[in-house]
C-alpha cells in the first residue's frame, strides 16, 4: 500500500456511472485501477480485489445524481478504502501506513470532488 493516497480512477469511476449507468460505471472503474496499477508498477495481491471493488463503487454511484457528487465520491471512497485497507492490514501492512494513506485519500478525494468534478461534469 502506498503512502500517500491520490488518484483519479474514483472521479472517473463516479461521474461516469452517474452519466451512463452501473455497467459503464463498474467498467471504467475495473479497467481504470488495472491501468493505473500497471502503470505505477504496483501490481500485488490486491489487484484483483480493488478491480471487484471498483466494480462495487460504480454500481454505488449510479444511484446518485450530479447533485450529490461530492458526497457520492466520498462515499465510495470509504467503502473502497475498508475493503482494502482492512484487507491490506489482514496481509500484515502497517497500520500507521494505513491510517495515513487513508487521511491523505479523504482528503484528495474530497479535494478533487469538489473542484476538479464540476469541471469533468460540464464535459461529459
Amino acid at each position: 500500500m502506498n503512502y500517500f493516497g491520490f488518484e483519479l480512477c474514483t472521479l472517473a469511476t463516479v461521474l461516469c456511472a452517474i452519466k451512463f449507468g452501473p455497467l459503464v460505471g463498474a467498467l471504467v472503474g475495473a479497467t481504470s485501477i488495472v491501468l493505473g496499477l500497471i502503470l505505477s508498477i504496483n501490481l500485488d495481491a490486491g489487484l484483483f480485489l480493488a478491480v471487484i471493488m471498483f466494480g462495487v463503487v460504480g454500481v454505488i454511484a449510479s444511484f446518485f445524481s450530479f447533485q450529490q457528487i461530492v458526497f457520492a465520491g466520498m462515499l465510495c471512497a470509504i467503502v473502497y478504502d475498508f475493503v482494502m485497507i482492512s484487507f491490506y492490514l489482514l496481509m500484515g501492512s502497517s497500520p500507521v501506513t494505513s491510517v495515513v494513506y487513508f487521511i491523505t485519500h479523504m482528503l484528495t478525494t474530497y479535494y478533487v470532488f469538489t473542484f476538479l468534478a464540476q469541471v469533468f461534469i460540464s464535459i461529459i
